[in-house]
């Protein structure tokens, strides 16, 4: 079965960075780019750039059962909840990638690229609701949970991530 690979990760943590790390080539699908042999919803911008030209359920009922023979990668904010999750489950096995960074990685990743710096209220509700998201898909939906070190350098973590894709 082809699988999904669900890449998270708070606002500006570097997961456009990291899945940007090999070269994007077109398609002939406006919907995806190719990266390593893997399509990429969304492109290098990631799924949630879908929504300027779809609807949310389209993309999960109509877009990716239509590649249920290719291996996907989204990065996204937008497309990694658990309904999102076991829509993936119809079609492809799911793999979530967790980029966990700390509140300092995060602001300093974000700084100088936006104005919207989070604040530790922000950066604490997105560490819970992921906290409940991976064991929602550890006990509940038997997904595959990685999580990465984000800490590091882009490009250290960039391998490792890429290294858990093409091994799966």
């Amino acid at each position: 079965m082809s699988k999904i690979f669900a890449v998270i990760g708070n606002f500006g943590v570097g997961k456009t960075s990291v899945l940007s790390y090999y070269n994007h080539k077109k398609t002939d699908e406006p919907y995806f780019t190719d990266c390593e042999g893997f399509l990429m919803l969304g492109g290098k911008h990631g799924a949630d750039s879908m929504g300027k030209y779809y609807p949310k359920n389209y993309t999960l009922d109509v877009i990716l059962p239509a590649k249920k023979d290719r291996s996907i990668v989204i990065h996204s904010m937008f497309y990694n909840g658990v309904k999102d999750l076991i829509a993936y489950k119809k079609t492809h096995e799911p793999h979530l990638i967790y980029l966990k960074t700390s509140f300092e990685t995060n602001v300093r990743r974000m700084h100088g690229r936006s104005k919207n710096v989070p604040d530790a209220q922000d950066y604490n509700a997105f560490e819970r609701s992921t906290e409940k998201l991976i064991f929602a898909c550890k006990n509940l939906l038997d997904i595959p949970v990685v999580t990465v070190d984000n800490n590091r350098e882009l490009s250290v973590v960039a391998q490792e991530v890429w290294d858990y894709i093409k091994s799966a």
